[in-house]
């Protein structure tokens, strides 16, 4: 937990939005030694009396390994970071799907980088089966959460996990999109992001050399 939250307040966090401690305050991170995965209450509680992020360590009845609890911490202060750039009020206006997304996206790729530098390559950026927390985001829309989507990272990645994990399974995103990166989304995408639709035009509106229309129609046909 503090490898992440240093990673994501001073250390190489991609040159995303980071969060922040302002009018001398603090951020609170609490430890919970039971089941389940993070929770981010909101950016209230300016001097630290109560914990602004959660998160728990077990895994029913085991506990989680090292690498979800760092990527479940990068997640809940990716929230914060995107609350504090919107402000509180208008954060809660931005549709489920695209912060749960977001966070995720960020987890994934901040994860990947700081397992990649300890010279772990289970999280392969390419691999898009990514085994920190996101396997089944790639059965997505099927028998996953929607609101935790990969629509983030199929910008990002290289492989389609339509044709390469589902063998042109249809019920899946089709993903003829890559090159994008978290810090181009961050600075230029996401901060008018309240829901797909306009997601989807602000992709369009900042497209990236060999991306179409039609790739970026084709990739949110299930969303």
């Amino acid at each position: 937990m503090h490898r992440a939250a240093y990673k994501s307040f001073y250390g190489d966090n991609m040159n995303l939005y980071r969060p922040t401690l302002h009018n001398g305050g603090r951020t609170k991170i609490c430890y919970i030694d039971n089941v389940g995965t993070g929770c981010f209450w909101g950016d209230w509680s300016i001097n630290g009396f109560l914990p602004d992020i959660r998160i728990f360590g077990k895994n029913q009845s085991a506990y989680k390994p090292t690498n979800q609890v760092f990527g479940a911490t990068i997640h809940e202060l990716a929230h914060q970071a995107h609350s504090q750039y919107l402000g509180n009020i208008q954060y809660w206006q931005v549709s489920k799907i695209i912060y749960e997304s977001w966070a995720d996206a960020v987890e994934w790729g901040l994860t990947n980088d700081e397992y990649h530098k300890l010279g772990i390559t289970y999280n392969d950026l390419t691999a898009q089966e990514y085994n920190h927390h996101f396997n089944n985001h790639y059965f997505w829309p099927i028998d996953c959460n929607k609101d935790y989507s990969p629509i983030f990272i199929d910008l990002v990645d290289t492989v389609n996990q339509r044709t390469v994990l589902h063998g042109g399974d249809t019920r899946y995103p089709n993903d003829l999109i890559s090159g994008y990166t978290l810090e181009n989304i961050n600075k230029n995408i996401l901060p008018n992001s309240y829901g797909i639709s306009i997601l989807k035009s602000l992709v369009k509106n900042n497209k990236i050399p060999g991306v179409t229309d039609t790739a970026i129609d084709e990739l949110f046909l299930l969303y």
